[in-house]
């Protein structure tokens, strides 16, 4: 009988572990799961990652199958390919500009943010947003949305929000500030986030500004793309990074139109 060969045979029981699990992993869960030192699960993920077979997400650190190997198995859902198609973006847009984004998509009465390059640097505090859900009326991927969806998803989406209640619903049912949401976005090229919201609830959270503009494939608003700043930094033009932003979404609107994530 042949010998097997070693290394093979680790990569290979890599690749399963992650096939297999119901979630991305990250390293203490491989180790566990392989038994496998984290020293050699760094190698082999390193040359998986090089060959396409894996990424490893931005928000989460965490390793899933790359779409060349889903392919195989079709089991990579069209979010999952969103945010692994707009890695490259993201990194792109924080190494130009020194920022993070997050990328987002419209889920119930709220936006949801997929995928986040936080971690890749420390000028902002909360880097663990993945799964977080920013407010469609205050937030700047959720104005982007509204400003960029069609009216009628735009009406049904402020429908759910007036049954909310409470603050959000007042704001859903002032056609004065929805007007100002849509102006707001035509008159700049994207859309901003309402002074003094802050992305997550805490006091500790220094003061961030945030711009955003929508990606379309086709008539249809696929997600929104941020980036977020502080507020007052001296090297923010905030007509430059919109520039950039849109440079960014016309890429990945093309990215998504050709894997046809809709």
């Amino acid at each position: 009988m042949p010998k097997t060969i070693r290394a093979l045979d680790r990569g290979l029981r890599v690749l399963t572990a992650i096939g297999q699990a119901d979630e991305p992993l990250g390293l203490a869960a491989l180790h566990q799961m392989t038994g496998l030192e984290k020293s050699t699960l760094l190698r082999i993920l390193a040359t998986l990652s090089e060959r396409g077979w894996v990424t490893q997400g931005l928000a989460d650190r965490r390793y899933r199958l790359a779409r060349r190997m889903t392919a195989l198995g079709e089991r990579q859902t069209t979010v999952e390919l969103m945010a692994e198609l707009a890695l490259p973006t993201l990194r792109e847009l924080h190494d130009v500009f020194g920022w993070p984004s997050d990328l987002c998509i419209q889920e119930g009465a709220a936006m949801r943010v997929i995928e986040s390059s936080r971690s890749l640097g420390g000028r902002v505090m909360h880097c663990n947003v993945l799964d977080f859900t920013p407010c469609l009326l205050r937030s700047a991927v959720g104005r982007a949305y509204l400003a960029s969806c069609d009216e009628a998803q735009r009406e049904r989406l402020l429908r759910k929000l007036l049954a909310l209640g409470g603050p959000v619903a007042e704001l859903a049912s002032n056609r004065s500030f929805l007007r100002g949401l849509l102006a707001e976005a035509d008159g700049l090229g994207h859309s901003r986030r309402v002074p003094g919201e802050r992305f997550m609830a805490s006091g500790r959270e220094a003061a961030h500004d945030a711009i955003a503009v929508p990606i379309r494939v086709g008539s249809e608003v696929s997600a929104c793309l941020s980036l977020v700043y502080f507020s007052g930094a001296q090297d923010v033009d905030e007509a430059v990074l919109s520039r950039g932003l849109r440079r960014a979404a016309t890429r990945l609107s093309a990215a998504y139109a050709a894997h046809r994530c809709m």
